[in-house]
């Protein structure tokens, strides 16, 4: 009896043992899983760290009671800035203001603060665009007085995704074939409203979209007017297209849209 005792407790020892080490081997499972989480998101791309950001970059802000605000914001890699601003017309002399700035989690928007003022920006491909106190992207007929073009880059590249007519020069990766009549192949985008309205040579297509951080840009479901034509294949596909865009690009006087990391449509600036 015991023996039999004996070997029933030795059994109950061997499994609190076994449970104790499968308990910490699962806690150290566990904590090396979490450790290798904020890994994963640090090497994530966002504009801190895949964009060439230091620099100076300059834009023409609306002012109430002058002609216009020459400004001037250079940022550097050492999370200094130095804010310039010349109110045309007057007879004031330029307002300057410097500071640091720090980085938002996502890696995507600066705080510039200066005493008690604070400017917010969104950082893109070689622009900055201004924000509202509330990290918000500016709407309104003036939106694009608030993106600032970093100098040393392409002048054509300064042109904004924004009121500028964009002539459809290839549709996945082919040349789209011409219009009855030559009719222009373009879209456009109103910053203002957050409407685009396009044509493919046939009839008119227009919907809401939305601009937000790192080059994102989605488009609404969209309408359009129900002309038949010939050649309406690139307008078929166009349209297709249209819902599966997530980001753009601008470089020289080209705009390139993209369905996850394939360029599908490419335009050039109209005149």
């Amino acid at each position: 009896m015991k023996n039999l005792l004996f070997i029933f407790a030795a059994c109950i020892l061997a499994s609190c043992n076994q449970s104790s080490t499968n308990t910490e081997e699962n806690t150290q499972a566990t904590s090396d899983t979490l450790n290798a989480e904020p890994m994963a998101q640090n090497i994530a791309d966002n504009s801190k760290n895949s964009l060439d950001w230091s620099g100076t970059y300059v834009g023409s802000l609306p002012c109430a009671d002058c002609e216009g605000i020459d400004a001037t914001v250079e940022i550097n890699q050492d999370n200094t800035f130095k804010t310039n601003l010349v109110y045309k017309g007057k007879k004031s002399k330029p307002f300057t203001e410097s500071g640091t700035f720090t980085w938002n989690e996502e890696g995507s928007k600066i705080y510039c603060v200066a005493g008690s003022d604070t400017s917010v920006y969104l950082v893109g491909e070689n622009q900055l665009i201004q924000l509202d106190k509330e990290g918000n992207r500016i709407i309104g007929p003036l939106a694009d007085n608030y993106i600032f073009k970093k100098k040393g880059t392409n002048e054509t590249s300064a042109l904004p995704i924004t009121g500028t007519k964009w002539i459809l020069e290839e549709i996945n990766n082919t040349k789209p074939k011409a219009a009855e009549d030559n009719k222009p192949m373009f879209l456009e985008l109103d910053a203002a409203k957050n409407r685009f309205i396009a044509s493919m040579g046939c009839n008119t297509i227009f919907g809401g979209y939305e601009l937000t951080e790192n080059n994102t840009i989605k488009f609404g479901e969209g309408a359009s007017t129900m002309m038949a034509c010939p050649n309406m294949e690139t307008e078929a596909t166009f349209g297709k297209l249209l819902p599966t865009i997530s980001t753009y690009q601008l470089a020289e006087n080209k705009l390139s849209l993209l369905a996850g990391k394939k360029v599908v449509l490419v335009f050039s600036a109209g005149k």
